[in-house]
């Protein structure tokens, strides 16, 4: 027995030596593991810390100035002359679901604008790097946009809300809606320039904004070019209230006097020409609830004009020779929205030129964008602006 009982203890003894003798290599391989495990997760961290900085530094010559959401009071300042028309009509607060025009100026002055996320800065940056690229290489005369009036703009992302989810600009700030912005992020950031939704829409709305923003930099510019597009702009129009109090309020063209008359049949007084503009339907619910129209008005004097009560309003498709000069069926009924449609319209058409080499002019001309290109407008515009 007493052998027995020396045995069984010496087993004992052996294999709690061995359980120790475990627990001691299990407990180094686990922390071994786990200092494996985080340097591995510190080395990737850092790996794609280090991808995205590197992803970051998009080649730009010049910073893109963001804004967030604590700059809403910058772009609408409580003394903004675009506010101050909430105050004179109340379909301009009503059509944008606001009881109060107070109501309504407050949200725009505090919480108009969303932060524009670090991925959102990455793609934009991206995409805009591409388009530089890109406008250089075809030497378009479209370059100067993204050189030197984007340096100078302000880049805002809209909350869904702001001006029925449309892009838009104030002063020198361009306002993307929230949608677009989500959009381009879906897109791999190598695959942008290739995507149709970037190229065919972001970009093409980029040119357009930047176009608004430099026609408050260089108004006499394009004021020469309207003129010589049949426009002129009054400072009054008899028997129009009831127009222009319907007309939909536009950051991109307040001035809401203008007159229009083909340019070859212009004259200098008591002459019938077209008022045009967008107009809120009966029972319309929001900013895109609008029909464009045109009324036919006298010009009595260089500043005046009064309603042609004998002709009655028709659509603008009616107006066969606005249509056939402009060729545009969309964003045409303001000379400030046809000249920024013309130039994305020409930036879309410096891409299809170069990605098909030449264009076969007979073949194009069933093309809607290329009539565009063809238009008297369009023509007039190059000719005046030396592109």
């Amino acid at each position: 027995m007493i052998e027995f009982n020396i045995n069984y203890i010496v087993l004992a003894i052996s294999i709690i030596l061995l359980i120790q003798i475990i627990r001691l290599d299990r407990n180094d391989t686990i922390e071994n593991y786990t200092n494996y495990k985080n340097n591995k997760n510190n080395k990737n961290n850092n790996s794609s810390k280090k991808e995205l900085d590197q992803r970051k530094t998009v080649p730009l010559p010049f910073d893109i100035n963001y804004y967030n959401k604590n700059d809403s009071n910058k772009v609408f300042p409580p003394s903004s002359n675009y506010l101050k028309n909430f105050t004179k009509r109340k379909i301009t607060y009503k059509i944008r679901n606001f009881e109060t025009s107070t109501t309504c100026i407050k949200n725009y002055t505090t919480s108009s604008l969303l932060n524009i996320t670090p991925n959102e800065q990455l793609a934009f940056n991206t995409l805009v790097s591409e388009m530089i690229t890109k406008l250089e290489e075809y030497k378009s005369s479209l370059s100067y946009l993204l050189t030197d009036i984007l340096p100078n703009t302000n880049i805002a992302k809209g909350d869904i809300w702001l001006e029925g989810g449309m892009p838009h600009t104030h002063h020198n700030t361009i306002i993307f809606p929230y949608e677009m912005w989500y959009k381009l992020t879906q897109i791999p950031l190598d695959g942008i320039y290739k995507s149709s939704y970037a190229i065919e829409y972001f970009a093409k709305i980029l040119i357009h904004e930047l176009i608004h923003i430099e026609q408050r930099e260089n108004p006499d510019k394009f004021l020469n070019l309207y003129k010589k597009w049949g426009f002129i702009k009054v400072e009054h129009m008899n028997g129009m209230e009831e127009p222009l109090y319907l007309n939909r309020l536009n950051p991109d063209g307040l001035d809401d006097h203008w007159l229009w008359k083909y340019p070859s049949k212009l004259t200098t007084s008591s002459d019938r020409y077209n008022w045009i503009g967008a107009i809120h339907k009966p029972n319309a619910v929001n900013l895109r609830d609008v029909e464009y129209v045109a009324y036919s008005v006298i010009l009595t004097s260089v500043k005046y004009a009064s309603l042609d009560t004998t002709v009655p309003k028709i659509q603008l498709y009616q107006l066969e020779p606005y249509m056939e000069y402009f060729q545009l069926n969309n964003n045409n009924y303001h000379p400030n929205e046809i000249v920024a449609e013309y130039m994305s319209v020409l930036y879309s058409d410096t891409l299809d030129n170069q990605n098909n080499q030449k264009i076969q002019n007979n073949n194009k001309k069933n093309n809607k964008k290329n009539n565009i290109i063809y238009s008297k407008g369009f023509n007039t515009m190059m000719n005046i602006f030396n592109m």
